[in-house]
């Protein structure tokens, strides 16, 4: 495995390790269901918000209502 395959990314709202994996697109599959976000800080930048399963169901539903 490259060493890129050993980072991981992290949950912004629970904190939990996503799995390794060879590139950040195989988070976003079904089978894994981690989700990205991007946002715009005051700043102006642009960051990505990564998201495991659970807590993308989570801030899904609180959308909806």
């Amino acid at each position: 495995m490259s060493p890129e395959a050993d980072h991981r990314q992290r949950c912004a709202d629970c904190g939990a390790h996503s799995p390794k994996v060879q590139t950040n697109y195989s988070l976003i599959g079904g089978d894994r269901g981690w989700r990205v976000s991007v946002v715009v800080g005051p700043d102006g930048k642009k960051t990505s918000v990564w998201r495991c399963p659970n807590c993308w169901k989570k801030l899904r539903n609180e959308r909806a209502r």
